[in-house]
């Protein structure tokens, strides 16, 4: 099953790093984890952490499992932060002028009220 988001291969890395464990000790540890015949090799975990490929869900679960991190999401790339296409004055610029609308919309409904 492809994932949608991207991994972060730096993530991973940490992570591995962080467990003290080396990508051969992780390939043997999630091969019994997810109970495959073939097993992991450790050159797909290099080639995970260095971005050349992604993990499939349930490869990067039982990654996450051996390397000691409680959320897979944790080794998920954060995704940009999306930019506005319209600046801050811009959108004040035009909320002045709508309100300006209104109000002249609100004195022209109150002069007709006075001539009716």
């Amino acid at each position: 099953m492809p994932l949608t988001v991207k991994v972060s291969g730096e993530k991973m890395k940490a992570a591995r790093k962080a467990a003290r464990k080396s990508q051969e000790r992780v390939a043997v540890e999630m091969t019994q984890r997810l109970g495959r015949s073939e097993p992991v090799h450790f050159t797909t975990i290099s080639r995970w952490e260095n971005g050349h490929n992604q993990p499939d869900l349930e490869s990067l679960v039982a990654y996450a499992g051996v390397c000691g991190v409680g959320d897979f999401r944790a080794l998920l790339e954060t995704p940009p932060a999306p930019t506005p296409d319209v600046t801050l004055a811009e959108l004040a610029t035009d909320l002045l002028a709508l309100v300006r609308k209104a109000q002249t919309v609100v004195a022209l409904e109150d002069a007709e009220a006075v001539l009716a």
